[in-house]
């Protein structure tokens, strides 16, 4: 009997089905799983965790890496992987967890947001720190790219820059410069980064029309689809979809209208865990290279590290998730060709990445984040510790079943396995202790005699494998009972 395994649906509940109990440390492939990389360090620790990050690169292709912290504004020192206070001149900031940084390139400049700081640009060609962007713009929670207008949101207001012009917030006259107040459905939640964008507010989603040459140069329709966003920051976007979580559930939103993406298969098991608190606090981001979206979020709400990341192929239609401590993801050039050896660092001899890492390889966007410790990373190192529970197999014919072997269908040479049984499907899983592979036969030599078999397969840290696509599991009638 072969047990396939297609996807990670913990919410739904059945008997013989290919889908898993348990995707550990993985990725969805369309066959099974393959590894998921150990984060890589990438540069010398912050002095605090990080509330925001960016990475742009100019034309000259000079890559610049931004973070925010509590008071300050970092610049990554591509020499040697150290991070420059960057903030303004005598300026403390007071960005906290709650009202963190937000970042946008915009030409020549990075621009940064939060709340409770005047909006702040660095240019890239000339700056050596931050100063405020001119013009007498409004503070801001969320900031986004409307193509040829910047846009800053507040609790309940939309702003956007003059046309091409970032230091003219001025409406009237000559200026395209303008606002639209949302006075109902919540709070604004952010918005998308394009010309026609998506406003997000707590319980509504509204499309925007651009409409250059008219007295109204954006329109917005509610899109009534009774639902808005719960988590600001999961709010990410890619080739025309856009991902985000709201109370109860992760969605997208494409030409197609809004689409649960996790419903039936992740939704519930992880809302019924996840510590209200923490809804808000989840974070998105989509990888800038394969069909991926990343959720950051905390489920034991112990710490401000979040503790494990949802992974969501939308090519696919499949989850799975890792497990270990983060403090922020950030696309590494996305939307660009990525870094180069000579774009990113002058010293090869001091510099902390292995320079046969993919991030330094002729220039690929790769996903990065933040680590427990504040050193950026890639997920370059080696394979982490994959853990993958099959569904459960049995006989529903009053048969009892034989085993005397289990073979795990992955190209690794050193797996482990735990074997659950029961009789009864409402009782709990007796588990066996942990099974050895038979390294001559690749299979594990067991003795079950059961009705019901559930199996968790190990495979450990920094074992080579590239796809593990479910088990092979012989079983013989032993009678009834």
């Amino acid at each position: 009997m072969i047990v396939a395994v297609t996807e990670w649906r913990p919410d739904a509940e059945g008997l013989n089905v290919g889908w898993a109990v348990e995707m550990t440390n993985v990725l969805p492939a369309a066959e099974g799983a393959i590894p998921f990389k150990q984060l890589q360090a990438l540069t010398e620790a912050l002095e605090e965790q990080p509330l925001g990050a960016i990475a742009v690169r100019t034309n000259s292709g000079t890559v610049h890496i931004f973070a925010g912290t509590t008071d300050k504004l970092w610049k990554l020192d591509n020499a040697d992987g150290s991070w420059d206070d960057v903030s303004k001149a005598a300026t403390t900031y007071a960005a906290t967890e709650d009202e963190p940084w937000r970042f946008k390139p915009w030409g020549d400049s990075v621009v940064a947001v939060n709340i409770n700081d005047d909006p702040q640009e660095f240019v890239l060609s000339s700056s050596t720190e931050f100063d405020d962007l001119a013009g007498n713009p409004p503070r801001a929670r969320h900031i986004a790219d409307f193509r040829n207008m910047l846009g800053l949101m507040n609790d309940d207001e939309l702003f956007w820059s003059d046309t091409n012009d970032i230091y003219n917030w001025t409406p009237g006259g000559a200026s395209n410069a303008g606002s639209q107040p949302f006075p109902s459905g919540g709070i604004i939640m952010g918005a998308t980064d394009e010309t026609n964008p998506i406003v997000f507010q707590r319980h509504d989603i509204n499309i925007g029309t651009y409409q250059p040459g008219s007295d109204e140069i954006f329109t917005f329709k509610n899109l009534g689809v009774g639902r808005g966003c719960a988590a600001p920051y999961s709010i990410c976007s890619r080739d025309g979809r856009t991902f985000f979580a709201d109370t109860g559930g992760f969605f997208q939103i494409s030409a197609g209208g809004v689409t649960p993406i996790g419903v039936e298969k992740i939704d519930r098991t992880i809302f019924e865990a996840l510590p209200a608190p923490e809804l808000s606090r989840i974070r998105g981001e989509v990888d800038p290279v394969y069909s991926r979206v990343y959720f950051a979020l905390n489920v034991s709400g112990s710490s401000a590290v979040y503790d494990r990341i949802l992974i969501y192929d939308w090519v696919l239609q499949r989850w799975t998730m890792a497990r270990f401590p983060a403090s922020l993801l950030v696309p590494l050039l996305s939307g660009t060709a990525g870094a180069s050896l000579d774009g990113l660092t002058d010293n090869i001899d001091t510099y902390p990445l292995s320079f046969d890492a993919k991030a330094l390889q002729g220039g690929a966007p790769t996903m990065a984040c933040f680590d427990a410790d504040f050193k950026l990373g890639v997920f370059q190192g080696q394979n982490l510790e994959a853990k993958i529970t099959v569904r459960e197999a049995g006989d529903t014919t009053r048969s009892v079943t034989w085993v005397d072997n289990i073979m795990p269908i992955v190209d690794a040479l050193h797996v482990t396995m735990y074997a659950g049984t029961r009789m009864m499907r409402g009782k709990p899983y007796t588990w066996s202790n942990l099974h050895s592979i038979n390294e001559e036969t690749g299979f594990f030599d067991v003795r079950i005699e059961t009705r019901f078999l559930q199996c968790q397969f190990i495979i450990p840290a920094g074992e080579a494998w590239s796809l593990f696509q479910g088990a092979d599991i012989p079983a013989f009638p032993a009678g009834e009972r």
